[in-house]
């Protein structure tokens, strides 16, 4: 199940539908990755993890694993194509890496000091 949910979400198929495909609903997807990132928390802070937890975070980490396989040629082919010389390349990579200052004005995200990091690599 989880192979396939994650070979879905690589060729681009949103989580809700993929979840579908695959025989669950997206808010058991949801449940999962709330779980698998309270387990991440576990991880960071160096308690032991369950093992009946564990499962989740393994989850996680291969959901977050599949949408960056997703994005990173489509990242990599905006920034090509921004380097070739394209004016919407540019102004699409603005906006998404300095919102704050490129974004439409309703769509502006607030800057918050507020940061999780998750180290997946453990």
């Amino acid at each position: 199940m989880l192979t396939r949910l994650c070979k879905l979400i690589r060729s681009g198929i949103p989580r809700k539908y993929a979840a579908e495909l695959c025989g669950f609903s997206y808010s058991s997807l949801r449940k999962w990755e709330k779980r698998g990132l309270k387990a991440a928390e576990e991880d960071q802070a160096g308690r032991k993890v369950p093992p009946t937890e564990r499962v989740f975070f393994d989850f996680l980490k291969a959901l977050k694993k599949a949408e960056a396989e997703r994005e990173t040629p489509l990242c990599l082919g905006l920034s090509l194509a921004a380097q070739a010389g394209s004016l919407r390349a540019v102004m699409v990579l603005l906006k998404v890496r300095v919102p704050e200052e490129f974004g439409r004005p309703g769509s502006r995200r607030r800057l918050t000091n507020k940061k999780m990091s998750i180290d997946f690599t453990r």
